[in-house]
């Protein structure tokens, strides 16, 4: 009578290897196309991606959008090619498009706060202030601290009139973020509309001692010499534009600024002679060339 064996354990295990190995093999097989293809669309949505950026910075905004779209196609389900895609309709005038898109770029990024008040930002930019205000409230639901809520917040209570509270949710952002200098920028906005040119006066120059003097933001700039024609210190505003014409890296708007606060100030000499040097540093500027046709008919007469 014949007996019955049991095959060695060690060769039952070097069979379920290599059954494993084949099915491993053909396995990785199988993907190893899925897996190319993947990484082609990724590759490729990058490349398009980054030329919609490169176009948007050189102020090519159709060209950009073309590139974004691009991108989304090859990657739907990446929420920043929405967002750019979002900022290049905005930045087009397309404001209703670009809403839309950065709606489903919210959604995408599973309701991303920066991104949801980025939304906001544009829903009150072009006049909607109870849609943004609802994007701040979900933000702040999650999180009392996020300072852009609060700043955003800020920027709908200003546009709504509600100044003291605006000032209330600014100076709230500047507690979560003190290093953030647009909150600054804001508070002067919103004093300056509540008629307090002097706080507004403090909190620019905060802002702007904070940079150097050849880097200082151009908005500033022209925002603090606003602010001194309005505590009427003409000269203190002309002086202001003169060195930041000087310190920083040219700024046709800090140029053009300069010469119209001379000529709004009866300065025809003086604006004559910052014209001519002005034109030199800027001389495809319409808006100087503009401006010294007028100050010609003006001593003509």
């Amino acid at each position: 009578m014949l007996r019955r064996t049991n095959p060695p354990t060690a060769t039952i295990c070097s069979f379920c290897l290599v059954a494993c190995y084949v099915l491993i093999g053909s396995g990785c097989q199988a993907l190893h196309p899925f897996t190319e293809h993947t990484k082609a669309k990724l590759t490729s949505a990058r490349k398009w991606a980054n030329g919609g950026l490169e176009a948007l910075q050189s102020g090519h905004v159709q060209r950009a959008q073309g590139f974004f779209k691009r991108a989304a196609e090859q990657r739907p389900d990446d929420f920043r090619n929405r967002a750019n895609l979002a900022r290049a309709h905005f930045q087009a005038g397309e404001h209703d498009q670009a809403v839309r898109e950065m709606q489903y770029a919210v959604i995408l990024s599973n309701n991303d706060p920066q991104m949801a008040i980025e939304l906001g930002q544009m829903q009150l930019a072009i006049g909607d202030a109870e849609s943004a205000r609802l994007q701040v409230d979900q933000v702040l639901k999650a999180d009392r601290q996020f300072s852009l809520a609060w700043i955003l917040l800020g920027k709908i209570n200003r546009y709504q009139g509600n100044l003291q509270e605006a000032l209330n949710c600014l100076h709230k952002a500047a507690g979560f973020a003190p290093e953030n200098l647009d909150i600054q920028m804001e508070l002067a906005k919103t004093y300056r509309a509540n008629n307090e040119p002097y706080k507004a006066l403090a909190a620019i120059d905060l802002l702007l001692n904070r940079h150097p003097n050849d880097a200082q933001p151009e908005q500033a700039i022209l925002s603090k010499a606003d602010i001194l024609l309005q505590l009427d210190q003409t000269s203190a505003a002309i002086a202001t534009l003169r060195r930041a014409n000087a310190e920083r890296s040219k700024s046709e708007a800090i140029a053009t600024k300069l010469v119209q606060i001379q000529l709004d100030a009866g300065k025809a000499k003086q604006a004559d002679e910052t014209l001519k040097g002005l034109r030199q540093q800027f001389p495809d500027s319409n808006e100087l060339r503009r401006m010294a046709e007028q100050l010609e008919k003006s001593i003509i007469r």
